[in-house]
């Protein structure tokens, strides 16, 4: 199903004010844009990578170089 209405709710956490989900105000299809997904994709990789370059032995430094790697195909 793809919605073709003009109109959508944003759904906001109560304590970040960060916008969770949105959904159409008619048939309430629900929806992320993707830039939005994309930017959450890539601050969870690095998330990843950053616990790797914190432990800092030599195979956690290549892991987060590789997780970094992926963000960049």
């Amino acid at each position: 199903m793809t919605c073709h209405h003009d109109k959508i709710t944003t759904f906001r956490t109560v304590d970040e004010d960060k916008a969770v989900m949105w959904a159409c105000n008619e048939c309430w299809e629900k929806f992320v844009p993707i830039s939005q997904l994309f930017a959450e994709v890539a601050a969870e990789r690095e998330a990843c990578a950053k616990v790797c370059d914190d432990i800092g032995n030599p195979w956690a430094l290549d892991c987060a170089f590789t997780i970094r790697a992926r963000g960049q195909e």
